[in-house]
């Protein structure tokens, strides 16, 4: 499964603009480091009414989906983020 879209599901805040940041520069560094352009795309999803159906409760937001998965909610811990992604762009 190669990285195709990474979404966040949030209300807009300072804390989810420096989220998507952070996100787009791993991306890049895993390019970099496997020498290979990563083309995905990014959506920040501010309506939190889908979020029963994903299987979340609507407090544990940031909610990130990758590849219309959910792979993590609530607190972001940034270096799981990067183990996850880098381990999807090995399998893709």
């Amino acid at each position: 499964m190669a990285l195709k879209k990474i979404e966040i599901v949030c209300r807009p805040c300072p804390k989810c603009d420096g989220l998507e940041n952070k996100i787009r520069d791993i991306v890049k560094a895993i390019g970099i480091a496997n020498k290979a352009a990563i083309v995905f795309t990014f959506v920040h999803t501010k309506d939190l009414a889908g979020l029963a159906d994903l299987g979340v409760n609507p407090g544990m937001t940031p909610v990130l989906l990758i590849n219309g998965q959910v792979e993590l909610a609530g607190r972001i811990d940034i270096g799981a983020l990067k183990k996850r992604l880098e381990a999807i762009h090995k399998i893709g």
